[in-house]
C-alpha cells in the first residue's frame, strides 16, 4: 500500500503531468493578461494626459509659450521615464539568476506602470499651473467659461479623477479580455471607454486623438 501511495504522488509530481501543463497554460495566461493590461494603462494614461493638454490648449486659448512648456515637460517626462526603466530593468533583472527573471521583470512592468501614471499626473500639473499663471497673469488668451480660477477648477478635478478614470477602463479592459484575444481588439475597446471618460477626444476640437491608438 505504502508503495502505491508513493507512485501515486511520484505521478502528481512528475514534470509535464497534465496537472503541470494546466499551471503553465494558468500562468501563461496571467502573463498575456498583465502584458496586455500594461499596455491599456500607458495608453489610457498617454491619452488623458494628451486629452487635458488639448483642452487647456484649444479650449483655453492660452498663449503659444505654454504649448511650448507643455511639450518641454513631456520631453522632460519621457527622459525620467526611460532612465527610471533602463536603471530598474539594469539593477534589478540583469543580477538575477535565471529562475527568477520572469517574476523580477513582472515587478520591473508594475513599477513602470506606477511611474509612469505618476509622472503623467505630474506633467500634467506642471501644465495646469504654468497655465494658470499665463492666463491669470494676462499673459495669455481669454479663458472660456468664468476666468482662470474657474477653468483652474476645472481642470484640477480633470486631474484630481485621472486615477478613478484610469481605474474604470483598465476594469473595462479586464472584464472584455476574456472574450477578445487580440491585444488592437482590446486596445480598442479601452479607446471606446477613453472616449466616454474624457469627452474632448469626440468633439471637432480633436477628433482623431484616439485613433492613433487602435
Amino acid at each position: 500500500m505504502g508503495q502505491v501511495c508513493s507512485i501515486n504522488r511520484s505521478l502528481v509530481l512528475r514534470p509535464g503531468d497534465g496537472a503541470n501543463v494546466e499551471t503553465s497554460r494558468h500562468t501563461e495566461g496571467k502573463k498575456e493578461r498583465r502584458v496586455g493590461l500594461v499596455v491599456v494603462v500607458l495608453v489610457v494614461a498617454t491619452v488623458a494626459a494628451v486629452a487635458i493638454i488639448v483642452e487647456i490648449v484649444v479650449v483655453a486659448k492660452v498663449a503659444a509659450v505654454v504649448i511650448v512648456v507643455a511639450v518641454a515637460v513631456i520631453v522632460v517626462v519621457v527622459v525620467v521615464v526611460v532612465v527610471v526603466v533602463v536603471v530598474v530593468v539594469v539593477v534589478v533583472v540583469v543580477k538575477v539568476e535565471v529562475e527568477v527573471v520572469v517574476v523580477e521583470v513582472e515587478v520591473v512592468v508594475v513599477v513602470v506602470v506606477v511611474v509612469v501614471v505618476v509622472v503623467v499626473v505630474v506633467a500634467v500639473v506642471v501644465v495646469v499651473v504654468v497655465v494658470v499663471v499665463v492666463v491669470v497673469g494676462g499673459g495669455g488668451g481669454d479663458v472660456v467659461g468664468g476666468g482662470g480660477v474657474a477653468a483652474a477648477a476645472a481642470y484640477y478635478n480633470k486631474i484630481k479623477n485621472l486615477r478613478f478614470n484610469v481605474r474604470s477602463c483598465t476594469h473595462q479592459f479586464r472584464t472584455k479580455s476574456t472574450m477578445q484575444k487580440s491585444i488592437n481588439m482590446r486596445v480598442a475597446a479601452t479607446i471606446e471607454c477613453i472616449n466616454e471618460e474624457f469627452p474632448v477626444l469626440t468633439t471637432t476640437t480633436c477628433p482623431s486623438i484616439a485613433c492613433i491608438f487602435c
